[in-house]
């Protein structure tokens, strides 16, 4: 075998090694982050589809966020 052959066939080695392991690692981030999700992060986030259709909850949102930028503005 050639010395550049032998380069090359050891760049390619490296290059699968590389592969793999990124494939790996991304693979044990995601399972952490849906983990982390179900375990904790899921319990933060709210649905407000429902709630923003009400228009008398849209009104009480509105209202306090008026009423403090008259109070600055004054």
């Amino acid at each position: 075998m050639s010395k550049v052959s032998e380069i090359s066939h050891q760049y390619h080695a490296a290059l699968s090694m590389s592969q793999e392991q990124y494939e790996h690692l991304y693979r044990d981030r995601a399972a952490a982050t849906e983990e982390f999700y179900r375990t904790f992060f899921h319990k933060l986030v709210c649905d407000f589809n429902a709630r923003f259709r009400d228009a008398r909850f849209r009104a009480r949102l509105h209202k306090p966020a008026a009423s403090i930028q008259r109070r600055n503005v004054s």
